[in-house]
């Protein structure tokens, strides 16, 4: 744990000093936020929040390493001191933890400051705040000095050997300097005086006149920024602290403080003083055994002989020295038995000379008040008993013991023979010595000296002997004439009741509450006082009665059997539930005997308790005796628990349900940010568990879980309000009961809290305590689950016939009566008026006469019948098996048995029945607080919850009708981050729940087509996500088209290059017989025409949507015309060059190529590129591909090339013939000529192959479409080139320059 953490608990501890802090009222505390206030930390639930510190102790190690750098860093050479953890048990370790804080105090706010910056965390920003608050640093400077002198009193009272009179003055000196601090100076004499002294405000100082300390004054001086209200509040505190020590300390002065103090008189300074009592004043006087004449003499003259341990120090050795000392004839007349056991002697010197240790004194006492409750009743016999013999004591020991000895075997039949006197027997069991026993019988319980020597003797046995000393004791006390056995208390009487043939208890908190009393534990405890009357109980007390009453007048139900009841007053506490079920079961005699084992039980079962804490202790106590509960409210899931409530039922159904129902509702609504509200106790905690479970399963997240109790401050109230106001959640589920919810809902009425929507649990979400009162409006639109509301035919009519006259003694009518009508009996000119008896209860509206809910009467009512019916089935089945019809009284664990298997339908149509848990069927109805048109709120039914149905049909609502919060008819939203649309995906917030999250766009070709979906989904491969990522569109498909821009461009560039080829075949054609047109092989002119008219037509395969056949066909076409091309400007290369080989003298080139070879040639280049084509188509030919690799977001339809080795062989026989035909033209460029054609050839060829080259380095890094293009352009490219530079020339001599046709001019030089 970190020193933080380590010191917020300490300060709680420390400020609760020896006891509780008194707790400051609001008023006092200027309705300033106390949670930050050091004072009020003592209270539990304004400590630093345990949620808010959790994240804090992850890292507690590092950051306690931080710290210890950042100290040594300000302090050179020192380590900061350990922060001790304390409790509520370590009280004596708080003045070391506030001086070890006052001295780090500065290096601890510093660090916090640190820590909350780096970290961002709240737990360090809270604690800084606390640190910056200069009235803590004053209030702990003021709390220093005390804590330490009260310390210093704890180690002093802890020692073995304490002087008993300087302790005793410093106690009282030091409770004195408290009192003179803060009221008027007195002066006390003794601890009477103390004790009297009253502590009221009229004896308190003004409180600017209270002494607050130097080191308060001076914390004051070096603070800053103390406002006056801050001032006044912290001396408040600081006076009340003072005032409660006060209180605290005269609580720790039990009555046997008056025996400690006594005990000064056996200190030295006392029994030799001159001035000492008379021997028989002293109160220790039964002390000095043996004469006492002679004990007198030796009181009178002990003081005139010398002693050597004379101090109060050493008061055990003074009186070992008493008891070693001789006389003249050096006899020890003052010398303890021989066989006294020595260490005894001590035990009991110790006692005699001072205070003996804590732990052994809380024994001795604990064990001395036991004794003393045995003996109470036996007072007179044993004031009689000092003065009987021995004789006459053995009788009465003997008489009520000797069997119950014999039969455990403590002793021999032979030894209790032998024993004829009670002392005898003590020896003989070898307890005391003969010498001690006369003593110890005659003066026992004859004062508190008598006591402890019992119980000093009692220390020294072993367990078996303490047992039989105990018991022996006990025996002593008691006359052989008593009864066997006596209660210790008498249980009270029923409230209301009427004993017949068989009855029922019922247990009902018709009482609120009671009033707390302090005990002494000096006397016996008063019975308790209860206090505000509950008329809802009542009217469940009465609904009972009624049951009973129509059950005796039925003739199907229980015919000639009577029914009774005895109902008792819970007053909404747990002890008092425990005691009526105790004296349902065991009835009301003071006195037990023999027989009252056999005897008929008192009742048969019992009903109640409303409350689940009070129920649970009542199942508890019963059910190991297989003794029936039913409760008709009880409804905390934990007693569905049958191992451990096994006699246990209900006529409501479990919370669990009710839990998960909320749940469901919650969700139902699209809440999924909320915060909840849940009682203190069981009924709460397993069923804001229950919820919180299942709203997690559900996707429901929960901003803050808050808990009340109808006994929290109004502090604490307001840190519980405080978390609901700043929370972002406007939906609170309050899972509360009425009690515990209504200190709260008055706060916030005050503070006018609204725009909450408010979802309530049965306990109060038909209250119309609530719902009638104007200032609970804020509740307009709360939405919850009730018990089913059921007509019972003749209940209002009986509930108006209640009236005190009906029972003159009953106190509890009279207070009823005073309740409903805000009258008094007994009144005495207050502000209420005087009862008459006269009023009628139909002319009233509360929630006794209230005939519109009777959710719970309903309950109730059926509890009684389940009841009834399983005792007509149990005395219906044993007078059948008997053949009798008289009937006999019906054991509880009978009855039980058959409250298992009972199954009815009560008279308001509900099928009872229990499951193997003992609950019934989950059935609410969805009730919603609607404003009336009289302005009253009325409770309008807009759905059910039927457990019983499958979980689609469970829960319905008529969502039309529901009013909401702030009485609007639109929908409130309660969500954490606003819903996430398609599209997007949540993303977690680092740190908060789940509910709280960011939305993310989804990634390219994912989608989400859901609101709050938790992740994006890939699309198909063929599949693209939209534009708004909720859907998967299909890819579009990507080929080179005739309809888009660039196909376009290339078809008309196919068309122009296919019609120029034409037109140029055409002016060929005509100008055949031209030598221009003859030079050179006009075939091979003409061959090469044609073929580049298909080099411009086979581009036009390339464009448009690939298909099996245009795949093939593209590259094979290409390959084969372009080889048809290459090999006719290859032919008329080598043409060239062999015209000029043949001009030489004796030359005969021309005859080995001439026009034949040409064609041949021509046409043995050509069929090689198509063998190769053709093997290509064969092994593994082209076709469309849809290629997804280049792009995501859309398919590129394209020629696949089977082959690779194909495509590149074709590419590469191309690329051969046009490098070789370069070469030639190349080398053929310079021959003389006019017209030498072999220039426009390499020029032609070197355009060619400077477009492939370029082609095939992008042809490798351009994707789809483009990759098309780009063959496309590179055909045209090339086949321009081609056809321009080859003839153009030719056509422009032709058309333009016809003088230059001549034979004579292409031959000239």
């Amino acid at each position: 744990m970190g020193v933080w953490n380590k010191i917020q608990e300490v300060l709680c501890v420390i400020l609760k000093g020896v006891g509780k802090l008194a707790e400051h009222k609001d008023s006092q505390a200027g309705g300033q936020n106390n949670c930050w206030i050091l004072g009020a930390l003592c209270i539990k639930s304004c400590q630093c929040p345990a949620q808010k510190c959790r994240v804090y102790r992850v890292n507690a190690t590092q950051r306690l390493h931080k710290y210890s750098e950042l100290y040594q860093t300000i302090n050179v050479g020192e380590n900061p001191l350990k922060i001790l953890q304390l409790s509520d048990t370590r009280w004596l370790a708080i003045s070391e933890c506030v001086n070890r804080i006052l001295s780090q105090y500065k290096e601890l706010k510093l660090h916090f400051k640190l820590t909350k910056d780096s970290e961002r965390s709240y737990a360090a920003e809270l604690l800084y705040q606390m640190y910056s608050d200069d009235i803590n640093l004053v209030y702990l400077k003021f709390l220093q000095p005390l804590v330490s002198e009260l310390n210093r009193l704890n180690k002093v009272f802890q020692l073995d050997k304490p002087n008993p009179a300087k302790l005793l003055n410093e106690l009282l000196a030091f409770y004195q300097s408290l009192l003179e601090r803060i009221g008027f100076p007195k002066t006390f004499q003794n601890w009477q005086d103390v004790m009297e002294f009253n502590l009221s405000d009229e004896n308190l100082l003004p409180i600017d006149a209270v002494d607050f300390g130097v080191q308060f004054r001076m914390a004051l001086l070096e603070s800053k920024g103390i406002s006056d209200q801050a001032l006044q509040d912290i001396k408040h505190r600081c006076r009340d602290y003072m005032l409660e020590l006060c209180k605290e300390i005269r609580k720790r002065l039990p009555d046997n403080m008056k025996q400690l103090d006594a005990l000064k008189f056996l200190s030295p300074s006392h029994v030799l003083s001159s001035s000492k009592p008379r021997i028989d004043d002293l109160p220790f006087f039964y002390l000095f055994k043996g004469d006492v004449g002679k004990a007198e003499q030796q009181w009178r003259v002990i003081h005139t002989l010398e002693w050597k341990n004379r101090e109060d120090s050493k008061t055990e050795d003074f009186w070992v020295e008493v008891s070693a000392y001789t006389d003249t004839a050096e006899q020890r007349i003052w010398r303890e038995d021989k066989r006294e056991k020595q260490n005894f002697k001590k035990k009991r010197l110790q006692l005699g000379g001072g205070p003996i240790h804590v732990a052994l004194l809380g024994t001795l006492l604990a064990i001395h008040s036991a004794v003393l409750k045995l003996s109470t009743i036996h007072t007179r016999w044993l004031v009689e008993a000092g003065t009987v013999g021995t004789s006459q004591l053995t009788g009465l020991v003997v008489s009520s013991f000797i069997r119950w000895l014999v039969a455990v075997d403590a002793v021999g039949t032979s030894q209790v023979a032998g024993s004829s006197g009670y002392g005898r027997w003590l020896v003989a069991m070898d307890m005391v010595g003969t010498s001690q026993v006369t003593g110890l019988i005659v003066s026992s319980f004859r004062g508190f000296v008598a006591a402890t020597q019992w119980l000093l003797l009692y220390l020294h046995m072993n367990m078996a002997k303490k047992t039989l000393l105990l018991l022996l004791l006990y025996g002593a006390c008691i006359p052989a004439t008593a009864e066997l056995c006596k209660m210790l208390s008498q249980p009270f009487p029923p409230l209301l009741s009427a004993e017949r043939e068989i009855n029922i208890g019922g247990i009902l908190s018709i009482h609120r509450t009671v009033v707390q009393k302090l005990h002494p534990f000096t006397s016996k405890p008063e019975p308790p006082t209860c206090v505000s009357f509950n008329l809802r109980e009542f009217k469940v007390a009465q609904t009972l009665i009624f049951a009973i009453e129509e059950i005796n007048n039925s003739t199907q139900l229980l015919p000639g059997v009577t029914l009774g009841y005895k109902i008792y007053d819970a007053c909404g506490t747990i002890n008092q539930a425990i005691l009526s079920s105790m004296a349902l079961i065991n009835g009301i005699k003071e006195t037990l005997h023999d027989e009252s084992c056999s005897r008929p039980p008192f009742v048969q079962a019992i009903v109640g308790e409303t409350s689940s804490s009070s129920t649970i202790a009542i199942a508890s106590l019963l059910s190991p005796f297989s003794f029936p509960v039913i409760s008709q409210f009880a409804s905390c899931a934990c007693l569905s628990d049958r191992k451990r409530f096994s006699s246990f039922f209900r006529t409501i159904a479990s919370d669990y349900y009710q839990s998960r129902a909320l749940a469901q509702l919650v969700k139902h609504f699209g809440w999924t940010w909320v915060g909840t509200v849940n009682s203190r106790n069981d009924y709460g905690t397993y069923g804001i568990s229950t919820f919180e479970k299942t709203a997690q399963q559900l996707g429901i997240c929960v901003e803050y879980s808050e808990t009340v109790s109808r006994t929290d401050t109004q502090e604490q109230l307001l840190k519980t309000l405080e978390v609901i106001k700043r929370s972002t959640a406007k939906v609170v589920v309050s899972f509360t009961s009425f009690g515990d919810f209504l200190p709260l809902l008055q706060l916030i009425a005050q503070q006018n809290v609204t725009g909450l929507q408010w979802v309530g649990s049965e306990s109060w979400i038909t209250s119309r305590i609530i719902a009638e009162t104007k200032e609970y409006s804020l509740l307009t639109g709360a939405v919850g689950f009730a018990l089913q509301n059921m007509k019972l035919d003749g209940l209002r009519e009986f509930l108006l016939t209640v009236h005190p006259d009906q029972d003159a003694k009953n106190e509890l009518l009279k207070d009823f009566w005073e309740t409903a009508f805000q009258c008094s009996f007994r009144n005495t000119g207050g502000s209420t008026g005087g009862c008459t008896g006269s009023e009628r209860l139909a002319e009233v509206q509360n929630e006794y006469t209230e005939a519109l809910e009777m959710r719970i009467a309903n309950k109730v009512y059926t509890a009684t019948y389940a009841v009834a019916h399983a005792l007509h089935n149990l005395i219906k089945d044993v007078n059948s098996s008997t053949n009798s019809s008289k009937v006999e009284m019906p054991m509880p664990r009978k009855v039980l048995d058959y409250m298992r298997d009972v199954s009815f339908t009560a008279k308001t149509g509900e099928k009872i029945f229990f499951d193997s848990s003992g609950d019934p069927v989950a059935k609410y109805d969805l009730v919603n607080w609607q404003p009336a048109k009289d302005g009253s709120m009325q409770f309008k039914l807009v759905g059910a919850y039927d457990h019983s149905l499958t979980p689609v049909q469970r829960l319905k609502i008529n969502q039309e009708l529901v009013v909401w919060a702030e009485n609007s008819r639109q929908l409130p939203v309660s969500v954490c981050t606003e819903s996430c649309p398609p599209g997007t995906r949540k993303a977690a917030q680092k740190g908060r729940p789940i509910c709280c999250y960011d939305c993310i766009q989804c990634a390219l070709g994912e989608i989400s087509n859901e609101t709050d979906s938790s992740d994006c989904f890939p699309c198909d491969l063929e599949y693209w996500s939209n534009e708004s990522k909720d859907k998967c569109v299909l890819k579009v498909i990507e080929f080179l088209s005739y309809t888009e821009n660039m196909g376009i461009v290339l078809s008309f560039c196919s068309f122009i290059g296919a019609l120029f080829s034409s037109i140029v075949f055409f002016v060929f054609y005509l100008h055949r017989e031209t030598p221009i047109v003859r030079a050179n092989n006009s075939e091979l002119s003409f061959l090469l025409l044609f073929s580049l008219t298909l080099c411009f037509l086979c581009s036009l395969t390339f464009i448009g949507r690939p298909t099996e056949l245009s795949c093939m066909l593209r590259h094979t076409a290409f390959g084969i015309t372009f080889v048809l091309c290459i090999s006719c400007v290859l032919g008329k290369t080598i043409v060239v060059l062999m015209a000029f080989k043949a001009t030489l003298p004796g030359s005969n080139v021309m005859k080995w190529f001439g026009p034949p070879q040409q064609r041949l040639s021509v046409v043995i280049l050509t069929l090689i590129q198509v063998l190769i084509c053709v093997l290509w188509l064969t092994i593994s030919p082209p076709f469309p591909y849809k290629n997804m690799h280049y792009y995501k977001d859309k398919i590129i339809l394209e020629c696949h090339l089977g082959s690779a080795v194909g495509f590149w062989a074709v590419l590469a026989y191309i690329g051969l013939l046009s490098v070789l035909c370069f070469i030639l033209a190349f080398l053929a460029r310079k021959l003389p000529d006019n017209f030498n054609e072999a220039k426009f050839i390499t020029f032609s060829m070197l355009i060619f192959c400077a477009v492939w080259i370029t082609f095939f380095l992008a042809y490798i890094s351009t994707p789809g479409k483009f990759t098309v293009a780009l063959e496309i352009f590179a055909i045209l490219a090339s086949s321009f080139a081609l056809l321009f530079c080859i003839f153009s020339p030719k056509c422009y001599i032709i058309l333009l320059k016809p003088e230059q046709n001549t034979k004579k001019h292409m031959i000239g030089k």
